[in-house]
Formats: C-alpha cells, sequence, structure tokens
C-alpha cells in the first residue's frame, strides 16, 4: 500500500487523489506513440560474418534421415494416427519405407492432407440386450484414411 504520494511538491493521501495522480501518470506513458531510431548498422555489424552453407536445408530428406529418425523414437510409445506405434516402424521399415518415404515427401512439398493425420473414430455400439451403448477409445479405432 502506498501511503504518501508526492506529486509537484504536494503530497497525496486520500485514496482518490493518489489514484487519479498514478491513472494520469501511466496514461502519459503508456499507450504513447514513438519513434525508434537504431543507432547502428547491422550491415556493419555482420560484414565480415561467414554466410553459412544452407542448401541441406532444402535437400530431400534420404532414407537414411527417416530410418534414423524412427530408430530414434521409443519403441514403446502411443500408437499414431495409423493404430501403429514407433516400434512397428522400426521392425518393419523394409515393407513400410516406401509408404513413409512418400508421405515425406509429400509433407516437404506440401502437398500432404495434415487433416486426416490426427483424425481419429469413436465407435459407439450397442449389443442386443444391453441398456447402454459402449464406446471404444479412438487410439483402438484410429484408421489409417
Amino acid at each position: 500500500m502506498i501511503k504518501t504520494l508526492t506529486v509537484n511538491d504536494c503530497e497525496l493521501t486520500a485514496h482518490d487523489a493518489k489514484a487519479e495522480a498514478l491513472t494520469a501518470y501511466f496514461s502519459s506513458i503508456l499507450g504513447t506513440l514513438s519513434t525508434t531510431h537504431w543507432q547502428f548498422s547491422m550491415e556493419d555489424i555482420y560484414r565480415e560474418a561467414v554466410t553459412p552453407d544452407l542448401s541441406k536445408l532444402a535437400a530431400p530428406f534420404t532414407v537414411s534421415e527417416a530410418k534414423a529418425a524412427v530408430q530414434q523414437m521409443n519403441r514403446n510409445s502411443a500408437p499414431g494416427p495409423d493404430g501403429f506405434g514407433p516400434g512397428f516402424y522400426s521392425a518393419a521399415w523394409d515393407t513400410v519405407v516406401d509408404k513413409v518415404m512418400s508421405f515425406i515427401e509429400a509433407f516437404a512439398a506440401g502437398t500432404v492432407d495434415l487433416e486426416r493425420v490426427n483424425r481419429a473414430f469413436v465407435s459407439c455400439q450397442k449389443n442386443k440386450g444391453q441398456q447402454h451403448r459402449e464406446i471404444i477409445a479412438p487410439s483402438v479405432c484410429r484408421t489409417a484414411l
């Protein structure tokens, strides 16, 4: 709590007077537009900097990079949208490599339909004679679309 506030050599002790003085002060400094002037040149600072070779960032992903990424995942992680986890992809790499690379290439090209990657369906089933519906968890029902 601020007991006393001095403004222009005048001591304010009443709550309303202090609130008014603080509101006026902060209103004068907040929301005030000011022009920023740079006092240095970025070109001068980085004139002698070596420009890195970024061509590898634009290069297509290789099969060995994709395989390394899959093998570095926790094999026991939760399954993906297709119902298979990293352990499956690692174990079945020779079988799934073409599909994985097609997905990676489509992702890099911006043509993959990402909406479908995380889609899951919830199935509500009612068996004969039951009074309630059984809800099957989405992780059980996930389907590759």
